[in-house]
């Protein structure tokens, strides 16, 4: 916030959380482990639970372990179905 004000506050902590999870997400994989965001929690509880310091809070909660099963892939949505052409 100090260099950014409140855009940097209220946006750009938001997304650097969520860029690190999901690095830690790839990563976790990565090594074979599985993993899945959290982000329906009760954020007192959490603080409390994690001894968060005044004005820190919780983003996400991800889950690491082996995984119980091995899904196959699922198939890929075309480009098409993705982007726009925009004239």
């Amino acid at each position: 916030m100090e260099r950014y004000g409140e855009r940097g506050r209220r946006l750009y902590c938001l997304q650097d959380a969520s860029i690190a999870v999901a690095y830690a997400q790839l990563a976790a994989t990565a090594l074979g482990l599985a993993t899945c965001w959290v982000g329906a929690f009760d954020d007192e509880a959490v603080t409390r639970a994690i001894n968060l310091p005044a004005g820190r809070h919780p983003v996400a909660l991800v889950p690491v372990g082996y995984p119980a099963e091995s899904p196959g892939r699922t198939s890929r949505r075309s480009l098409a179905d993705l982007v726009r052409q925009v004239p």
